[in-house]
């Protein structure tokens, strides 16, 4: 009896050992947690504690089941233990909860060490009332918005305890394509809500959906650490426990319910879609309309105004045709604004009108349908349309210079003659009554004044004396030679052949000095000489001349009038204007000079010897 019971304790014990081993050779892995109750939207810490020296990596899928990971910190600790080097590698993970409930940590293996479970006991987030430390808010959604209009997306994060290190999430809409535009910079005020006083940041989104569909908007996540908050309670037996209740506070989460919107399709109407809040259209001719002229360029400025588009989805206007008018449109300019109630765009258009045709003008009216989101309906933005007058172009203030007395008396007859021939001098402008004043006064005061002359200034006057009168010998020795080659025509005749060509020769003067303003209204004031009964004399000069002169004509108005203005060069314009002749059914007959070298009779072949 004493054998048997010998041999059974034998056996037990010897049983039992290897389980022992395993047991004292196997260590279960250090785990604990900061918190074991927590509310939704409450964070815990979790600490492990792992042997470096083994290779296997610590599995964490297991957390993902009832928890976010959130941040992760790590550190190395080298033990001389038994004269054995040992290393430990410290792992503290933050874990958000998904649910309310009794959740559980699950057990976490490295290699052949896995740790025990731990229950975890999450309650419902408390109700964000008057008694709430941080609230997140967004503004309610409108249930339907159409397609590429405006969608205001307004989050508010509230706070009454300072918060250290929050992160709030950027909007991801999902479902259809859509245009995020931020509105500026966050706002920052503060209010009272009963009784407590919040301080408030505010960010303001503007969405625009563009195709039709279901939106859908995706929570924001805060994430924010409360400063000030109570230390946690130090565990003598966790190695981490003072590492985390020196942190100057605890952290949360906060996060908006998801949204939904439905993106409706365009609605057919009588123009392009174009949703918006408000549209006006602005022209500086209404408020004060200008003086046309034929040749001179009037500018007009278009602005279009919306509320609740970005500026690229503006549309160019359209402007109706206005005969005997040139209009010339700059690209127009495009620019945006953000504000608290969302997005305004501004387009500038401007143009260059030049009338063609003396006489009454009506510039149409423009008009701009455009979707009323507010009142879902369709409206028009209107300018009204002008009755205008288009006056003649102005006539040339410039005048014949009269020659000097002298010249004049000691010239006769046939010496005037030279007078066609040579080229016209540049026109003299007759300066009004006041300058004339001006100049006679500023003179006699001068030679009232006393004045002392050296010999010097004597010198030069007496220099400048006789080069003028070598010049005028000089003039009326090449007048006497010149008699002989023409008949004078008659006074008149020299007059009507004169003004023309002196006209013509400002154009070409206005010409050589690259002058492109000057050059288009010498061209006018031409043409008005040329043909003075006709309705549009330069079109008609244009119609008549050379495609040279036309083409020159073209170039100086694209100098202009064209919105890329570049600089111009006269030379085309020059030598079309010397090469035009008119016809001669438009020519009087006194132009129809004789040569200027009369061909001479063949004299008769002399005598053979």
């Amino acid at each position: 009896m004493v054998n048997s019971r010998w041999f059974l304790s034998l056996f037990l014990i010897l049983w039992l050992l290897p389980v022992c081993v395993w047991a004292t050779a196997v260590s279960p892995l250090p785990l604990s947690a900061s918190r074991t109750v927590l509310s939704l939207g409450e964070s815990l810490t979790l600490r492990l504690e792992l042997d470096a020296d083994e290779a296997e990596a610590l599995d964490l899928r297991p957390l993902e089941r009832d928890f976010t990971l959130g941040g992760r910190r790590q550190s190395t600790e080298m033990r001389l233990e038994n004269g054995q080097l040992s290393r430990r590698q410290r792992l503290e993970l933050q874990l958000w909860p998904k649910r309310a409930g009794l959740l559980e940590i699950p057990a976490l293996c490295q290699g052949k060490r896995c740790s025990a479970a731990l229950p975890i006991e999450v309650s419902e987030q408390p109700q964000e009332n008057s008694a709430a430390e941080v609230l997140l808010e967004v503004e309610p959604l409108p249930a339907q918005v159409p397609q590429q209009a405006q969608l205001l997306y307004r989050v508010r994060l509230l706070s009454r305890v300072p918060l250290l290190q929050a992160r709030l999430s950027e909007p991801q809409p999902e479902g259809v394509e859509c245009r995020l535009v931020p509105l500026g910079d966050e706002r920052r005020f503060e209010l009272q809500r009963e009784g407590w006083r919040y301080e408030v940041i505010e960010r303001g989104y503007a969405l625009f959906p563009q195709q039709a569909g279901l939106l859908r908007l995706p929570p924001l996540v805060l994430e924010a650490q409360v400063a000030g908050a109570e230390p946690t309670a130090i565990d003598p037996l966790d190695p981490f426990a003072g590492l985390t209740a020196a942190r100057p506070g605890r952290l949360l989460r906060r996060q908006t319910p998801a949204l939904q919107v439905e993106v409706t399709a365009p609605v057919a109407g009588p123009g392009s879609w174009l949703p918006a809040q408000g549209v006006r259209l602005e022209d500086d001719w209404q408020q004060a309309a200008p003086l046309l002229r034929v040749g001179e360029p009037a500018s007009r400025t278009l602005v279009l105004r919306v509320a609740g588009l970005p500026a690229d989805q503006l549309p160019e206007l359209l402007l109706g045709e206005m005969p005997g008018t040139r209009l010339y449109a700059d690209q127009p300019q495009r620019s945006e604004l953000a504000g608290p109630q969302g997005l305004s765009a501004v387009l500038e258009q401007q143009l260059a009108l030049v009338p063609t045709v003396a006489g009454p003008l009506v510039v149409p009216e423009i008009r701009l349908p455009w979707w009323d989101v507010a009142t879902q309906q369709w409206r028009e933005a209107v300018v009204p349309a002008l009755s205008l007058t288009v006056a003649p172009a102005a006539e040339p203030t410039a005048t014949l210079a009269a020659p000097p007395p002298e010249a004049s008396k000691g010239v006769s007859g046939p010496t005037a003659a030279a007078v066609e021939d040579a080229a016209p001098a540049p026109p003299q402008i007759v300066e009004p009554a006041t300058d004339q004043a001006a100049r006679q006064t500023a003179a006699m005061a001068a030679a009232a004044s006393p004045t002392t002359v050296t010999a010097a200034q004597m010198h030069l006057w007496r220099m400048l004396a006789l080069f003028c009168a070598a010049g005028w010998l000089l003039t009326l020795v090449m007048v006497v030679l010149r008699r002989r080659r023409g008949a004078r025509p008659q006074p008149a005749a020299v007059a009507e052949q004169t003004r023309p060509a002196l006209l013509r020769q400002q154009v070409l003067t206005a010409a050589r000095r690259n002058d492109a303003r000057a050059s288009r209204q010498a061209l006018q004031r031409w043409a008005q000489s040329l043909f003075p009964t006709g309705p549009a004399p330069l079109e008609r000069l244009l119609e008549e001349g050379s495609a040279a002169l036309r083409q020159a004509s073209a170039e100086l108005d694209r100098a202009l009038y064209a919105p890329s203005a570049t600089d111009w060069e006269g030379q085309a314009l020059l030598n079309a204007v010397r090469d035009w002749q008119a016809p001669a059914a438009e020519r009087p007959q006194h132009e129809l000079l004789p040569p200027l070298y009369p061909p001479r009779p063949a004299s008769p072949p002399s005598p053979r010897r």
